[in-house]
């Protein structure tokens, strides 16, 4: 009896220690990339005007057609501008996702309101604009400044002016924003009576602009929607199995607590008559499991996840320290439930040491 005792205590901790191991993952999922509160943490840690700057210089700048610089930088300092509110359409975003994801909605309806970002666009780009106007021209030379500025002139389209510039010759008419451009920057004045124009052609002249600048944020569209049509029929049969998969795995998520506390349970069963055995069996199970799994997430730590990565050297910085620092709040996760098994399978363990057992009271 004795016998059976011990092999039914060694196979229900066997089975238990496996089920920690399954259990340890499955909270890992759980907790992380099944849980929209974690996946927007990261989010609002993601710092959107860095990254958008270190990818255009390390991989897009080269491919980007000649005098577009102007217009990224802009773009990459109204970024900066609107980067609470890009956040929180992304933070919407994903939690319908999840909402359909989890199945709490059958329906994928994934919406983007960007009338509020076109709104805040046509209202800071023109004061962004001449900013960065003034920054990048700061140092130049006049013969820089020149040069610099005839080729933004140049950027701009002929059809976008003022009827009053359109009547003047093309050199003149680009003196006039040439010079127009160097009044917003403090390296020169604009007196519109000098070409003959009227009183309200710097007004003019600055519509022009305005204009020219307005007509890439008319191109954005006041929404984005993502819904099964978009996706299409394949799309779909792949989240439909996603969402079978994510369902199947909250089921097994929960029967594994149910598992583990029954093997728990037979356990204290099969030695009924002595506490103490079951007690130290259970506490050392805890205790040897946290005690692997906290070494094991100690070792990850110190490693650096991006050094694995094929050609991480071209992935931008301020990527690489937002990654590294979702694997510390993904690891910190897991030490958590490490931590509480130690801690547990200490206590069961040094409890077991002032039970006496049933042999012992006998004797």
């Amino acid at each position: 009896m004795k016998v059976l005792r011990i092999l039914g205590t060694v196979i229900c901790s066997l089975l238990l220690f496996i089920a920690l191991s399954v259990l340890s993952i499955a909270f890992l999922l759980n907790s992380t990339v099944l849980s929209p509160k974690f996946m927007n943490a990261q989010i609002e840690k993601l710092d959107t005007t860095e990254i958008a700057r270190d990818l255009i210089d390390k991989q897009l700048k080269e491919q980007l057609p000649q005098g577009s610089d102007f217009l990224v930088d802009i773009s990459v300092n109204i970024l900066e501008n609107e980067n609470d509110l890009i956040k929180a359409q992304i933070t919407t975003v994903i939690n319908d996702a999840y909402t359909y994801l989890l199945g709490d909605k059958d329906t994928l309806q994934l919406s983007v309101s960007l009338a509020e970002i076109k709104h805040d666009l046509k209202g800071i780009i023109w004061d962004t604009a001449v900013k960065y106007l003034k920054n990048e021209t700061a140092n130049m030379s006049e013969a820089e400044l020149n040069r610099y500025v005839l080729d933004l002139t140049g950027q701009i389209p002929p059809d976008t002016y003022p009827a009053e510039l359109m009547i003047l010759p093309e050199s003149v008419r680009d003196d006039v924003i040439a010079l127009y451009i160097k009044d917003l920057i403090g390296r020169g004045e604009f007196e519109s009576g000098a070409f003959g124009l009227s009183p309200q052609a710097a007004d003019e002249v600055k519509n022009t602009v305005q204009q020219y600048l307005n007509e890439f944020i008319d191109e954005i569209p006041d929404s984005y929607a993502i819904d099964e049509s978009v996706i299409g029929s394949d799309g779909m049969n792949t989240l439909q199995d996603i969402r079978t998969g994510i369902r199947y795995f909250k089921m097994v998520y929960f029967w594994l607590f149910v598992f583990i506390a029954v093997m728990a349970g037979l356990i204290f069963l099969i030695n009924w008559s002595d506490i103490k055995t079951s007690t130290r069996s259970l506490g050392i199970d805890l205790l040897i499991f946290g005690v692997l799994d906290l070494a094991g997430i100690l070792v990850m730590k110190s490693l650096s996840l991006m050094t694995s990565i094929p050609g991480y050297k071209d992935v931008p910085v301020s990527l690489q320290n937002w990654i590294q620092g979702v694997v510390s709040d993904i690891t910190g996760k897991m030490m958590v439930f490490s931590i509480v098994l130690v801690v547990v399978g200490a206590i069961l363990l040094t409890v077991s040491f002032f039970i006496k057992g049933r042999q012992e009271t006998v004797d």
